[in-house]
C-alpha cells in the first residue's frame, strides 16, 4: 500500500490522515501503528524494495523486517 500511495503521487501527510481517519481498515496492527509504519516506509531509502522479499515471513510488520534484517547484519559484520 504504501508503495503505491508513493507511485500515485500521495503525499506522506494526507496517507497517514487518511489512515488515522479510518479509510484503511482490515489491518492487524493499529491505525497508529500503521501510520508509524507509513512514515517509516517514507524515509527508507531505494532499497526499501528488498524488504518486500520478507513481508510474509514476519506478517506484514515492517518494523519487525528491519529489526530483524539489521541485527542480522551487525552479527555478520561482527563476525
Amino acid at each position: 500500500m504504501f508503495e503505491g500511495a508513493n507511485t500515485a503521487q500521495l503525499h506522506n501527510n494526507i496517507l497517514c490522515s487518511l489512515i488515522q481517519a479510518g479509510c484503511f481498515e482490515g489491518f492487524k496492527q493499529s491505525r497508529c501503528k500503521v501510520v508509524y509504519e507509513a512514515q517509516l516506509w517514507n524515509i527508507l531509502s531505494e532499497k526499501k524494495k528488498n524488504l518486500l522479499y520478507h513481508r510474509k515471513e514476519f506478517d506484514y510488520d515492517l518494523v519487525k523486517i528491519i529489526v530483524e534484517l539489521t541485527n542480522a547484519r551487525m552479527k555478520k559484520e561482527n563476525l
